[in-house]
This record gives C-alpha cells, structure tokens and sequence, in this order.
C-alpha cells in the first residue's frame, strides 16, 4: 500500500487459491504479461494466464466458495 493525500491506496495485490498445495487460481497485477488486456491485471489458473479486472476480496471469496461447492468440499 501507499499513502497518497493521507489515504491508504493498494497498488499491489495477489489474491491465491491453494488446495493440497496446488495453486487453483491467482489473481495478481505483476507487471509480466503486458500482452494480456486490461495489463497489468490478469489470472493465473494452471499454466494458463488470462487477462482479467482486478477483483475484490469478497469476489475472490465467492469464487473459491462457489468451486469448493463444486467439489462438495464445503
């Protein structure tokens, strides 16, 4: 984070799902895939890297629960 006009902003993120020490997904904005669109924002799943928003914590949470459903792991 950075304070900018007194206020916290977050210039960096990553936002990692791991299960059974795998990664599932990550979210991050590292500045490594400038041909991705909506660079430096993109989502790794696997060895696949697509361009994506940035996205909110409770998006990240929503999307592991809603895999976790999937799985029956809830």
């Amino acid at each position: 984070m950075i304070i900018r006009a007194g206020r916290p902003i977050k210039d960096k993120y990553r936002y990692q799902y791991l299960k059974a020490r795998r990664t599932i997904f990550r979210y991050d904005n590292s500045p490594h895939h400038p041909s991705l669109p909506n660079f430096p924002h993109h989502k790794h799943m696997g060895r696949k890297v697509v361009g994506a928003t940035e996205p909110m914590l409770g998006q990240v949470l929503k999307e592991i629960a809603m895999l976790m459903e999937r799985e029956g792991t809830t």
